[in-house]
């Protein structure tokens, strides 16, 4: 099983990432996202943050996570459509690697590069700043994050999931928090979410119960109350906006 480095991401989510390029990132990293931006940039335990910036409403986020950056000496690893070439300039320092995705002149196998080299730079610093230990951590929350992924489906609680690897429930706790820069429950539902939107965009033929089902979700209810709260729409709404998007691109 090949250990792809932990990297935390803010911004707009993955899922709103073109396909290839979503895929290309599965590939080489294992993505924790994040809602707060104050946890995972003021943690000792990130040196580098991922920033997916797709709309001008996120310029007051970007600002800030830079500012942020810039006082905890971070670094930012900016995706954008073009929309922010001079702040890369004015942000040179902390802006680690700006990948624009409105070029026409960046094909998949340039995006394959790019992330191929962002993979060994971040793996060569890492493997210079961790000691053994820390190395450990790294695989058990691959080991953790893997389980997650194949199990988001089922009831997953944090006491039987530290059971399942051994760890006594408050140790399992304070790892899962240090490493993740949130709370368990808090990216259980976090990933549950990108799942959802992710099939309310792609999955046409199933519907909200089928989704919230697959998602881990056995209260269509429940489901929709947690999907409004976090993103301030229903599921419902939100399918009927990506597809109304779709199709005014593709007229």
């Amino acid at each position: 099983m090949t250990i792809k480095y932990i990297v935390h991401w803010i911004g707009e989510s993955t899922v709103q990432l073109p396909d290839k390029v979503q895929r290309l990132i599965f590939d080489y990293f294992t993505v924790i996202e994040h809602e707060d931006i104050t946890s995972v940039l003021a943690s000792s335990h990130v040196s580098t943050v991922f920033f997916y910036f797709k709309h001008p409403q996120q310029q007051a986020l970007l600002d800030q996570s830079l500012e942020m950056c810039e006082t905890f000496n971070k670094k930012l690893i900016m995706i954008h459509h073009g929309l922010c070439s001079k702040l890369c300039l004015q942000w040179i320092h902390t802006i680690k690697a700006s990948i624009d995705l409105s070029r026409t002149d960046l094909p998949e196998q340039k995006i394959h590069e790019l992330f191929a080299s962002l993979s060994q730079q971040i793996n060569k610093k890492s493997h210079r700043s961790r000691e053994n230990a820390q190395q450990s951590l790294e695989k058990l929350m691959f080991d953790i994050l893997h389980y997650i992924d194949n199990n988001i489906d089922h009831e997953l609680k944090e006491d039987e999931v530290s059971a399942y690897f051994n760890y006594t429930p408050n140790y399992f706790s304070k790892v899962f928090n240090q490493a993740a820069g949130t709370g368990f429950k808090a990216y259980i539902t976090n990933k549950r979410i990108a799942k959802a939107k992710e099939m309310l965009i792609h999955d046409q033929d199933a519907n909200i119960a089928q989704i919230a089902y697959q998602c881990g979700y056995k209260d269509v209810s429940y489901f929709s109350r947690v999907f409004k709260k976090k993103t301030g729409i229903t599921p419902g709404y939100y399918r009927q906006q990506n597809e109304t998007a779709e199709k005014r691109d593709n007229t």
